[in-house]
């Protein structure tokens, strides 16, 4: 990224002011002192590989007093070679300091023993005083040889910082070069007469014969393949769109991917073939070699553009497309992301033949800025027809359980619209700097950013063709397994984002020693005060604490289902058990992956006292809800199961989690009730004594009823009922006498609380039922509503 923002810069200055050639034709020198005459340094290029390997830094040294010099490949080379040789050497050094000597870990355990230095002020015995005088003086000789180890060790890195920056100043020039514009004529004359002469030379060189060997290597042979191969893909793509499955539709798809790949390494083998014939004679057998490696490199590069252009816009599969263009579009984008790979694979091939010699410059400069001319127009289009995607709400995740599926997204990530003005962005970069003349700044540009889409692509296939995998078995042979199966995608997602970044850095300019020290950095850890954190530290930690966790589940599972249902405890209870498990369970595990990665926890003993104060202030209520959470569980005032009234809610408790209680209404709403206000405020449970609860139907009777009889028959509705327990027995009651009924109220217990409203209801059904068969009223109300017109003359008037 630092590559493309200031080649942006350098190319609109440069648009700007000119050519550098011609300014710096006009620059006056600045007048000199003369130099003292000092010994000639030696020129990397003249020291071999055994000399770097046997006094690296001494050779560091010599050369980083030297001006960086021109570009060449052996040049970087050579100093890429001397930074491995000094990076070994400084891992050397650190390895021997970081272990010391084992004279110096005696020592150290000896001092330890002695117990700590008494503080400023205060005194110990003599001969304990003297016996760590003298430790202490041993072990400060046993470590002199450490110190002179850690001095080596910043001395090569130091030298190390040097050479990176030697070598991305060399690269830098060349970037920022000027190579002349495909705009001025005089550029197109000088290549055209170069080519010319190159063609001359080599009609002169080859023959006849292998020439028209390597011709029908490059095109006959290949043809064919290509025309039997798509035969054969045509058929594997029908049964692919045929499959009724997504098992047998991914199984195909892999069989196409496959056969794909054998036929481009056929063709791409002839081709290589084809152009080691056509060189043949015209060049020596080493880099002849090389020429036809290259080839199959160039081809393989073709292959894999066409499969990821194939898979991103019209994967049999549409779970599988990353882009989702329609039918149309996605032929077109399919053929224009083919075409880029051409165009990449001509541009590196290229490259290699002008590092070799073989083109000269003039001819390869403007080829190469001609092949980033198409190739930025290419990606300009390609860029445009992601802008058109079709954009659908996200299907249901099959590996989530039917919670997760049930939140309502309205609008999936949409990373297709930024990317295209980003690429867009980029294109036009590359095409400024060919224009300009920086015609290796262009090449960088358009390699990098089609290198970085391709990596980003390929994450994404990968990712999504694993996820498809194990949702096949989720659904399949492994559906038991279905909970472990969701969380895989995510372990899977972060190792491909973890193998694409060292690739990412690889395209952005970063060379491999620079990766290596960047993942021996992680290994060794990052040091904040007194605490060193690693790569691996939080790897185990990670791994340790997840053991942890999934082992509680396992017991908490066993616990809900194997044992405790062999106890005569309620429902409760037994979640009460199960949920303080699981607490207790991550907090050991969080403990473990701590101390399993060395960190001394007294160390976190200040960060602590901090965080008890943020928790007293700033988290108050949530410490508050927390502690009020583990008193219901430990008290249990409140139960799983129980039918409480809290404020004007009335319902079931269905969950006692954390922070929160979450209460169940008749009406199917939930109510979220925080901790603290079951245990602070007044809570009716109307099952706290027991699962059997009282329900009362009231009915009224005339004044002229016969109460014996009313009672009878409401004791014998009492009686019928399957839901009403015997014990205690059902009773009538009189309420009170009323102004047009006796009140009485039938009195029974029913044996789950929670069946009481549909029992009451049962009942007054029933008791209307008996009562008009039995002859006994139910009297109600009446009023004599009498209307009378004033306007009317009075009787007898």
């Amino acid at each position: 990224m630092r590559k493309l923002v200031w080649a942006i810069l350098f190319v609109f200055a440069a648009s700007a002011l000119g050519n550098p050639a011609l300014l710096a034709q006009d620059a006056q020198p600045a007048a000199q002192e003369p130099a003292a005459p000092t010994k000639p340094a030696r020129d990397i290029e003249n020291i071999s590989a055994e000399q770097i390997e046997a006094d690296p830094v001494g050779i560091a040294t010599e050369i980083l007093s030297t001006p960086p010099g021109q570009y060449s490949l052996e040049r970087l080379a050579k100093l890429r070679q001397l930074r491995s040789a000094l990076g070994k050497r400084r891992e050397e050094a650190r390895a021997i300091a970081d272990a010391g000597t084992l004279d110096s870990r005696i020592i150290e355990a000896q001092i330890e023993t002695l117990g700590p230095a008494p503080a400023e002020g205060e005194t110990e015995p003599a001969a304990t005083s003297k016996r760590r005088e003298i430790l202490s003086q041993r072990l400060s000789e046993e470590l002199a040889p450490l110190l002179v180890l850690r001095e080596h060790q910043v001395r090569a890195a130091t030298l190390i910082t040097e050479v990176d920056e030697r070598i991305a100043t060399i690269q830098e020039d060349r970037l920022f070069s000027f190579n002349g514009t495909p705009l001025n004529p005089a550029t197109w004359a000088s290549a055209i007469t170069a080519a010319g002469s190159t063609l001359t030379w080599y009609f002169g060189k080859s023959s006849i014969g292998a020439i028209a060997i390597g011709l029908s290597l490059l095109l006959v042979i290949p043809a064919g393949i290509l025309w039997l191969g798509r035969k054969w893909m045509a058929t594997v793509r029908s049964r692919a769109k045929a499959a009724s499955s997504s098992a047998r539709s991914l199984a195909i798809l892999l069989v196409e991917d496959i056969t794909g790949l054998l036929i481009a390494v056929l063709v791409v083998g002839s081709m290589a073939c084809g152009v080691a014939a056509l060189s043949w004679g015209a060049a020596p057998q080493t880099l002849l070699l090389q020429i036809s490696v290259m080839a199959f490199v160039s081809g393989i590069t073709i292959a894999v553009a066409r499969w990821l252009g194939r898979s991103i816009f019209r994967s049999p599969i549409e779970s599988l497309r990353i882009v989702l263009l329609p039918e149309a579009l996605g032929r077109q984008a399919s053929r224009l992301t083919g075409l880029i790979g051409v165009t990449i694979a001509l541009e590196a091939f290229l490259e290699v033949v002008e590092n070799d010699g073989i083109v000269v410059l003039a001819v390869s400069r403007l080829l190469s800025a001609l092949l980033v001319l198409w190739g930025s127009w290419l990606v300009w289009r390609l860029a445009g027809i992601i802008a058109r995607r079709e954009r659908k709400p996200p299907e249901p995740d099959p590996l989530a359980d039917q919670a997760s599926n049930e939140v309502e997204i309205h609008e999936a990530i949409d990373f297709a619209g930024p990317l295209s003005k980003l690429v867009k962005v980029v294109a036009l970069a590359a095409v400024a700097s060919a224009v300009a003349g920086f015609v290796y700044l262009a090449r960088e540009i358009f390699f990098d950013i089609v290198g970085t889409l391709a990596v980003i692509a390929m994450a994404f296939l990968v990712q999504r063709t694993l996820r498809l995998i194990l949702v096949v078995l989720a659904e399949g042979y492994l559906r038991r397994f279905r909970g472990i199966i969701h969380l895989l995608p995510v372990f899977t997602g972060f190792f491909i984002a973890l193998a694409a970044v060292p690739l990412l850095a690889i395209i952005w300019g970063y060379n491999g020693q620079e990766i290596i020290d960047g993942i021996i950095a992680l290994r060794n850890g990052v040091t904040l005060g007194d605490i060193t954190i690693s790569a691996g530290d939080v790897f185990a930690f990670a791994l340790v604490f997840f053991l942890g966790f999934v082992i509680t589940r396992w017991i908490q599972r066993i616990l809900r289902l194997s044992i405790l249902p062999q106890f005569a405890l309620d429902l409760g209870a037994r979640s009460a058990i199960v949920t303080i498990v699981g607490y207790v369970g991550i907090v050991l595990a969080a403990i473990i992956a701590i101390t399993s990665t060395g960190l001394d926890l007294s160390s976190l003993a200040f960060v602590a006292g901090a965080l008890s104060v943020g928790l007293g202030f700033g988290l108050q209520s949530v410490v508050e809800n927390f502690v009020s959470g583990i008193i219901l569980l430990l008290e249990r005032p409140v139960r799983e199961g129980d039918w409480v009234e809290v404020g004007p809610y009335s319902g079931i408790v269905r969950k006692i989690s954390v922070r929160s209680t979450r209460i169940e209404t008749f009406d199917n709403h939930q109510i979220i009730v925080p901790n603290s206000q079951l245990i602070t405020e007044t809570v009716k449970n109307l099952s706290f004594a027991g699962d059997a609860a009282r329900i009362i139907v009231p009915v009224g009777v005339a004044y002229d009823t016969d109460l014996d009889k009313a009672r009878t028959v409401l004791l014998e509705v009492a009686a019928a009922n399957e839901l009403v327990i015997d014990d205690p027995a059902p009773s009538v009651a009189v309420e009170d006498f009323g102004d047009n009924s006796i009140n009485l109220k039938l009195l029974a217990f029913v044996r789950d609380v929670t069946t009481g409203a549909g029992v009451k209801s049962d009942l007054s059904f029933a008791v209307a039922k008996r009562f008009a068969q039995e002859g006994i009223e139910i009297p109600f109300p009446q009023r004599v509503v009498t209307l009378r017109d004033e306007r009317a003359a009075p009787a007898g008037g």
